[in-house]
């Protein structure tokens, strides 16, 4: 069985692939990064997953967070994504996911108010692309301050741990994060820069970047990458079974548009040969890679 697309009601943009499997226990959420969007990003896990992809992905729920890149400040961005998380981890909320088409419910034979969804996930794992992977960090770091403040860092096992906090011990899945901030290169670097310099384009390219939040905290060295960087690894000593402080990195070797480093809790990072910033996260019939990257280290059961 294939799975089936369905819409996010309260998150426009946003839409799931759900499995239909009673066994579906993990949930793989999937964020775009800067003038990304939740299809064209990643094209095309959402078919080569049942094409390719192998027994994981048959009984994973996938769901593809849409934001605006052009609005709010990371810090914002992050707020709203954990937001996102709450109406999704452990147990999902049934009436947050349009009804099923005509077409799939008769190709499924669903009834009109079955929604093929687990009733509880044991297993949250995000994957980011480029500021996606800034935003999944941010979230991630306010969630371990949420914690520590909540008198549960006593706890003993995670089995011990409120249900809001069960998915810090899941898995994060970096393509070409932008942690260090954007650093163009290259043919598309050479544009960047050129497009900045030429009188008439840099008068209103500058202003627009200037005026946007999110570009300006990509700068290097910027404060809020900074302090991203310090709180995770200040937390990852003190809670090593937070899982999800320590990020699995994927790199082109032809990356173009971000400076390619991990923090010092993170796996040494991979680099795979003929890909760039933007195709690095897309898998095709013949570079099927990222499918392997999202699941590698996966398959055995959650500790939660």
């Amino acid at each position: 069985m294939s799975h089936l697309k369905r819409r996010m009601l309260h998150d426009p943009g946003s839409y799931a692939l759900l499995s239909g499997k009673v066994e579906t226990s993990t949930a793989v959420v999937f964020v775009h990064g800067f003038s990304g969007n939740s299809v064209g990003t990643w094209v095309d896990f959402q078919n080569l997953i049942d094409e390719v992809g192998g027994d994981w992905w048959e009984v994973c729920d996938l769901f593809f967070y849409d934001y605006s890149t052009f609005k709010s400040n990371i810090a914002v961005q992050a707020e709203r994504f954990r937001q996102f998380l709450k109406d999704l981890f452990p147990a999902p909320n049934s009436e947050w996911l349009g009804r099923p088409s005509t077409e799939l419910r008769t190709l499924y034979e669903l009834s009109e108010d079955k929604v093929p969804l687990t009733t509880e996930y044991r297993r949250l794992v995000l994957v980011g692309h480029s500021l996606g992977g800034v935003i999944i960090r941010q979230a991630i770091t306010d969630a371990a301050v949420d914690y520590e403040a909540s008198g549960a860092a006593g706890r003993a096992t995670t089995e011990e741990l409120p249900q809001q906090f069960h998915w810090l011990a899941g898995g994060i899945r970096l393509f070409a994060p932008a942690m260090f901030g954007f650093d163009p290169t290259r043919f598309t670097g050479f544009c960047y820069h050129l497009a900045s310099e030429i009188p008439r384009l840099g008068r209103f390219l500058k202003p627009a970047l200037h005026a946007n939040p999110v570009h300006q905290e990509l700068q290097p060295d910027s404060a809020r990458l900074r302090e991203i960087r310090k709180r995770t690894e200040s937390m990852v000593s003190k809670y090593p079974w937070m899982d999800s402080l320590r990020a699995h990195l994927l790199f082109g070797a032809r990356e173009n548009i971000v400076y390619m480093e991990r923090y010092d809790c993170d796996p040494v990072f991979e680099i795979v040969e003929e890909q760039d910033h933007q195709s690095v996260c897309k898998p095709n019939a013949w570079y099927q890679r990222p499918l392997e990257f999202v699941s590698y280290g996966l398959s055995k059961p959650a500790r939660v």
